[in-house]
């Protein structure tokens, strides 16, 4: 069974996302929380496993609440969109770069929403360090002395 936190200001969505998990019996409503702080600490405490938190968050807004719950109790995220089109405007890109997983549109009967929040809910996810200064400067390349024939081209990269 896949425990959701509904994190949204709206009594209505939050109302409407608590009886479409209900009608599937997959899915439990670990809880409602009506605005970022208290889906912060509800998400701490409830330790759900996935939420689903309104694009339209009034207050804290909806990318810090996805940044300090990626900072605080790494969970996935998944941001509800009544904005009409699901990911339009910059608050769904804002939420995305704060480490939400998915958007998704305002859930229907017949939407994708249960979809979505199904398979989020398996995601391992990391934890977002607070931004911090870097500490180490970086060092300038030498230029190769003149006249002396490359013999090897090399490429690294690190994902953390």
């Amino acid at each position: 069974m896949i425990r959701v936190l509904v994190a949204s200001a709206n009594p209505e969505l939050r109302a409407r996302l608590a009886q479409l998990l209900q009608g599937d019996p997959g899915f439990r409503l670990a809880g409602e929380a009506e605005g970022g702080a208290a889906a912060v600490e509800m998400t701490r405490r409830l330790q759900p496993d996935v939420v689903a938190i309104d694009l339209d968050l009034r207050g804290e807004g909806c990318a810090r609440t996805v940044r300090a719950i990626m900072t605080d109790t790494p969970t996935p995220v998944v941001v509800v969109s009544l904005l009409g089109e699901p990911g339009g405007g910059g608050g769904a890109m804002e939420a995305l770069k704060a480490g939400a997983l998915a958007v998704a549109p305002v859930p229907r009967a017949d939407g994708p929403l249960l979809g979505i929040l199904r398979a989020m809910s398996d995601v391992k996810v990391v934890r977002r360090w607070a931004n911090r200064p870097s500490t180490q400067a970086a060092r300038p390349v030498p230029p190769a002395p003149r006249g002396v024939p490359v013999r090897a081209v090399a490429i690294a990269s690190s994902t953390g």
